[in-house]
């Protein structure tokens, strides 16, 4: 029910005023912001500091900040900012980036004594209205980590015969290999079925989406956590040259928010990308000149099996890393294209590319946090050059409450965020529209007092009513019984 002191706001309205508030919804005050996070070590005379800057090999750089100690503190105030614009309507993502073994895992997840971005963001955020989603890019594959029976290709998969069994009585018969082989090959193919296929979509409305994807409700920062905890078992894993447990795929985790303004919803990001890593190829040729040296009996056919599906495995490591690169390599290609003002930029050469489309030269706003380690020269410098070239990126963050908003709101709500710096807003003016929005307030409560009020009387009438129409029956009835006695 309009009032008095409703403002209409028509589609068709221009005027100054509304045409500036509309404008100001997109935020150009640095809508991307690149951090640098060193792992300590002893090379730390490889390099020089002065304040944000860092000179290395004799090259300088600048970041918004530089991070040399392992404590996650500084980490805490980085993240806040960008929680706060995701709150209150913006779309953001934050992802690290870095040589294998360098933090990034360390960073994004943390450990229990010392908790990284999405433990801390769970933290933050356990009072607000919020969902959660957790998927991995493995081998270009999308694999939602929320779903128990997440399985893989067959063969990729190392569990039929592994090493274990050279420890175990073998006492048992060839046909009961091919059983247990038939019987988790059928358990592989079961598990496929089972599952939905997620498939990306970009629609007009809503950006970048992910179809079929799981998506759970947070009640408590407890139960969040072991959600997302229980996610990342199912993240692939392995060993490799520079980390004993390397993340194999790109985890992202999709976090939704009610906005503290209107009745819409925006989302953060958390990426945990994979670290790019040469191939091994001396492995494969010591498994391939293994694995033709073992013949005849049914122990050499279990070892010659038990090489051929480690040779396997080699190539599935292979595959794994040649996939990182190849995605890694497309997100340098589309940074590039962005800096160079290219008017074909190959989002879709890359599934991680695609899924950050919104976050690349889009309407996003964007964190990144470039992990290093300065005993490995030159991918520290590869990754300082590529958190450079990401600078130059032009990111134009628009709120997804763009046209949900009254100009009163979107004025109080600029005032409140710190948005309104661009273009000074009287005083007085902010003061008459926060009481005009209080008086708003107050006349719909006395509006719905009032209401209370006419129905409370017209339930009184309709007792008193009531009352009258008794008594006139008793008297009527007593009257009639009168006469008939006479």
């Amino acid at each position: 029910m309009s009032t008095p002191f409703t403002k209409r706001v028509h589609k068709n309205d221009t005027s100054q005023e509304d045409s500036y508030l509309n404008e100001n919804l997109t935020i150009k005050d640095e809508p991307i912001k690149i951090y640098l996070r060193i792992r300590p070590t002893d090379h730390s005379n490889d390099y020089q500091l002065m304040n944000n800057s860092i000179q290395f090999e004799n090259n300088s750089f600048t970041f918004h900040e530089i991070l040399t100690e392992k404590s996650q503190e500084k980490v805490y105030k980085m993240i806040r900012p960008i929680l706060n614009d995701t709150l209150s309507g913006y779309n953001s993502t934050i992802f690290t980036y870095g040589q294998t073994a360098t933090g990034k895992t360390y960073t994004v997840t943390g450990t229990d004594t010392a908790p990284g971005i999405v433990p801390t963001i769970l933290k933050w955020t356990e009072n607000e209205v919020a969902s959660m989603s957790v998927l991995e890019i493995y081998n270009e594959q999308l694999r939602d980590l929320l779903v128990e029976n997440v399985t893989d290709d067959v063969e990729h998969d190392t569990s039929v015969i592994n090493e274990s069994f050279l420890s175990q009585d073998i006492s048992f018969r060839a046909q009961d290999i091919n059983l247990k082989t038939n019987e988790n090959v059928s358990r592989n193919f079961q598990g496929k079925s089972d599952n939905l296929p997620l498939t990306i979509r970009e629609t007009v409305e809503n950006g970048i989406q992910v179809n079929n994807l799981k998506r759970i409700s947070l009640q408590s920062y407890a139960r969040s956590i072991e959600i997302y905890k229980k996610a990342l078992t199912r993240r692939k894993k392995d060993q490799t040259q520079r980390n004993k447990e390397s993340s194999r795929s790109h985890c992202i985790l999709i976090l939704w928010f009610k906005t503290r303004f209107g009745n819409k919803e925006s989302r953060i990001n958390v990426v945990d990308l994979a670290g790019s890593e040469k191939i091994g190829e001396n492995d494969l040729q010591e498994s391939q000149s293994q694995s033709t040296s073992h013949t005849g009996n049914l122990l050499n056919d279990l070892i010659s099996s038990f090489h051929t599906k480690k040779k396997r495995n080699i190539k599935g490591k292979n595959l794994e890393t040649g996939n990182i690169n190849k995605s890694l390599l497309t997100l340098r290609e589309v940074i590039k294209k962005l800096t160079s003002q290219n008017d074909h930029i190959p989002y879709r050469d890359s599934k991680l590319t695609f899924l950050l489309k919104d976050s690349l030269g889009g309407s996003s706003k964007l964190m990144v946090i470039g992990t290093v380690d300065f005993r490995h020269k030159i991918e520290t410098m590869n990754t300082m050059m590529f958190l450079d070239m990401i600078k130059m990126i032009e990111n134009k963050p628009v709120s997804v409450l763009k046209g949900q908003m009254s100009s009163e709101d979107i004025i109080l709500y600029e005032k409140e965020s710190g948005l309104d710096k661009r273009k000074p807003v009287c005083q007085k003016k902010i003061k008459f529209l926060k009481f005009l929005k209080e008086l708003r307030k107050f006349i719909d409560e006395l509006r719905n007092k009032l209401y209370e009020l006419q129905m409370l009387i017209l339930k009184r009438q309709i007792q008193n009513r009531t009352k009258i129409y008794e008594e006139c029956d008793k008297k009527i009835t007593e009257m009639v019984l009168g006469n008939r006695e006479k």
